[in-house]
């Protein structure tokens, strides 16, 4: 089975020195590969930046995207494909440095901002500044790696992303106590696993491996 993943985002799915992939992400592709094939290890990695997670799968380059991509109705009427399962829900937050004493949101108004490409982070910042008559400026890079680097060379004031994603990314930095992930957030993300359209059989079993393994964390 061959699962679209993130280009490294630690917690979620990131790839080991050894080449072991690992994070929640890629649990929940393990356990669709165990439910449709008998072996969790059945499972051939894609790793896509953000702009192309749904066109992969659109194309027909994998069976599944778990790839900490926020279900929205705009790409379920974008793309052929339907999003299964909730298997994170999380809000669009922000990393700073410590040391700039920004407590939250409203204090990175007229700042530069790190933001990935092809995600929800635009549309999120202008629905919550523009109300305001706020504004940042966005800095768009193509994968993790390049958005993390741009806010550590110092260039950015603030790395946007899920908050779930920015504590991994927070622990790939050279001193991770100098940099703070806010406690507020500016949108709800459901982070969802998706499928193609054209397979209602197979968006149901990973619906109910993804609702099945939510009903075990209960136990």
């Amino acid at each position: 089975m061959r699962a679209v993943v993130s280009r490294g985002v630690p917690g979620l799915s990131a790839c080991s020195t050894r080449g072991v992939w690992s994070g929640l992400d890629t649990d929940v592709a393990r356990a669709v590969a165990a439910a449709a094939l008998g072996d969790g290890d059945a499972v051939e990695w894609v790793p896509a930046d953000p702009a192309d997670r749904l066109a992969v799968l659109a194309a027909g380059g994998a069976e599944l995207t778990v790839a900490n991509t926020t279900w929205t109705m705009g790409r379920e009427a974008a793309w052929p494909v339907l999003f299964a399962a909730v298997t994170c829900y999380d809000g669009e937050g922000f990393l700073v440095r410590t040391a700039a004493g920004i407590t939250g949101p409203a204090g990175l108004s007229g700042c530069e901002v790190a933001v990935q490409a092809g995600t929800t982070s635009a549309a999120n910042l202008a629905a919550w500044y523009g109300p305001k008559g706020l504004a940042v400026r966005l800095r768009e890079y193509p994968t993790p790696a390049a958005a993390l680097a741009g806010y550590a060379d110092g260039g950015c004031a603030a790395l946007v992303l899920d908050r779930v994603a920015l504590a991994g990314q927070r622990a790939l930095l050279p001193v991770p106590e100098e940099h703070t992930v806010l406690a507020e957030t500016v949108s709800r993300e459901p982070m969802a696993a998706a499928v193609r359209e054209d397979d209602p059989g197979w968006l149901r079993l990973c619906r109910w491996v993804v609702n099945l393994l939510l009903a075990a964390e209960h136990e």
